[in-house]
């Protein structure tokens, strides 16, 4: 199963199971998991070392310096700004 945002399918319900079934496989929890990128599911993902689903992109790993980049992003407190 790809990584979605359980609240985008809408009210009837389904966004729930999903939640619940990335609860299971341990995804949601650590989606981003600030000042830590090897526990951050985004990071392993772009970085190709996950466990569960697949690598973003689909089309091939991002470049080095953009893993970078999210990697540092993440270590500096994944701040929203």
């Amino acid at each position: 199963m790809d990584v979605v945002d359980a609240r985008a399918c809408g009210d009837d319900g389904i966004g729930d199971v999903v939640l619940l079934v990335m609860r299971l496989v341990g995804v949601v929890e650590n989606r981003v998991t600030p000042g830590s990128a090897a526990t951050s599911y985004l990071y392993q993902v772009v970085s190709g070392t996950q466990t569960v689903g697949s690598p973003m992109p689909l089309t091939g790993l991002l470049p080095l310096a953009e893993q970078t980049t999210i990697h540092d992003w993440i270590q500096q407190g994944a701040l929203d700004n």
